[in-house]
């Protein structure tokens, strides 16, 4: 007996449509051919895609050249025209690359240098013993009296510094917003008053690899290969947390170093503003839920809303490598891109203790809540210079060091000491690879010594250094 059973019928609804994604102008884009770094390899890659996850976060599908199909982040992802601090022009070709980013007016000084008149040379020193410390804020210390009154004879015209015409060199913009208050205003928000009330956050990639501030033991095998920046929206104070990977545990750890800086000063992180990517996985929002933070993030692709953070990155970037340029111009045996966790440190203490405003405050001050400070403008010397550091025995033993043998050692100035005071420099053993404070030092802040270290004499200009 056959039954017959009858089956309804049912219209199958369409399948459902992916979301569309809204990206800036500013988003990387089908067929880019993009910078991919991974783990401190950098490779030319092809984007092929971009899509969605299943928790809505954007992701990249790029193609390799050996035909490699990845997905990936955009942090992981730049165009190669944006600003890498691993990377400084040495060669003759490598230069003339930079130089076909530089205005004309820049080529022309470089092209063309005129001879300074003592003044403008004292200044242009200055200006590379405050680590090439923009010029227009220079002019404003001279303003406020930090500087001598007499370079108010220059006129607001600084002599030409050929490292920050290398080092400084970017695309220029040639598309410009404009709102009604300003970009920045509207980023930073009107009920945002005090130090702490929220953070820019992003992070920054090399494709070199970065010696890792160590001061003793044995020479760790670890790299820097990138760092996370934060960014207090209403001082403009700026600080850098070094990584030796780009894993959510190394920046998390990053975030309670600089609460744990910003908790030194007094001042509480309420809330924080970041991309996507590491800052929206659980292991960071639980951490602000536990501290009571807030958390906003930017809209998939949408990179200008975050765009203090990624405008200090670039500051950090031009300036650390301008440091880079000029050192290893002057003694390429020592200075290489391995030191750049050192140069953008530097410019980290650039932008918050020398970048002085109008009433004579730097953000450091205002983040610390200081009325007025004394700026010593004297304990900074030109990065990365050759300096001279007394022998250990001589700093602690009554006894000295034998008669014949020498009573200094050569270290590599890379900055000044966070947990110091401010006359002691961090210098770095060339031959351990240590860095250590240090008191007792001869700096040369001209590199006038290198060419006596090449052929192994004494410098006649010693005892003045001294001095």
């Amino acid at each position: 007996c056959h039954m017959t059973h009858t089956i309804p019928v049912v219209e199958l609804d369409e399948p459902p449509k992916p979301p569309n994604i809204e990206v800036s102008e500013d988003m990387f884009h089908v067929g880019e051919t993009l910078l991919y770094s991974n783990a401190g390899h950098t490779s030319y890659v092809r984007v092929e895609k971009i899509l969605l996850d299943e928790n809505n976060s954007l992701r990249i599908l790029v193609r390799t050249q050996s035909d490699q199909l990845i997905e990936t982040t955009k942090e992981s992802l730049r165009t190669p025209s944006d600003p890498d601090i691993g990377w400084i022009p040495t060669s003759v070709p490598e230069k003339t690359a930079a130089i076909s980013h530089l205005s004309p007016e820049e080529i022309e000084k470089i092209s063309n240098p005129v001879k300074l008149s003592p003044l403008q040379e004292e200044f242009l020193a200055l200006h590379e013993r405050l680590w090439h410390l923009p010029f227009s804020i220079m002019f404003r210390l001279v303003r406020t009296g930090f500087l001598p009154a007499k370079f108010r004879k220059l006129n607001n015209k600084p002599p030409p510094c050929v490292s920050c015409a290398f080092g400084q060199a970017h695309k220029k913009p040639w598309r410009f917003k404009k709102t009604k208050d300003g970009a920045e205003s509207l980023l930073r928000g009107k009920q945002i008053s005090e130090p702490g009330d929220t953070v820019g956050v992003d992070q920054l990639i090399s494709a070199q690899p970065g010696l890792l501030p160590q001061s003793k033991g044995a020479l760790t095998r670890a790299r820097v290969w990138a760092a996370t920046i934060f960014v207090d929206y209403v001082t403009g104070l700026v600080y850098v947390g070094l990584m030796t990977d780009q894993s959510g545990d190394s920046t998390l750890q990053c975030k309670h170093d600089f609460e744990h800086f910003a908790a030194t000063r007094g001042v509480k992180v309420k809330a924080y503003h970041a991309d996507n990517g590491r800052f929206a996985e659980r292991s960071f929002t639980d951490d602000c839920k536990r501290q009571l933070q807030r958390i906003t993030f930017c809209g998939v692709g949408a990179h200008h809303q975050n765009g203090i953070p990624e405008n200090a990155i670039k500051r950090l970037t031009l300036g650390g490598r301008t440091l880079l340029v000029h050192a290893q111009s002057l003694w390429p045996e020592y200075i290489s891109t391995m030191l750049w966790p050192f140069a953008i440190k530097a410019a980290q203490d650039k932008i918050n203790q020398l970048t002085i405003d109008l009433k004579g405050k730097s953000p450091d001050m205002k983040f610390s809540g200081v009325a007025a400070a004394s700026l010593r403008l004297h304990d900074f010397h030109t990065w990365g210079c050759p300096c001279y550091v007394l022998d250990s025995r001589l700093q602690t033993d009554s006894k000295g060091v034998p008669k014949w043998e020498p009573r200094a050692r050569l270290g590599i100035y890379v900055g000044c000491s966070p947990a110091h005071a401010s006359n002691v420099a961090l210098v770095l053993n060339p031959k351990t690879g240590l860095v250590s404070p240090q008191f007792h030092v001869v700096f040369d802040d001209d590199f006038t010594t290198v060419p006596h270290l090449r052929k192994g004499t004494v410098p006649p200009n010693w005892a003045k250094l001294v001095a």
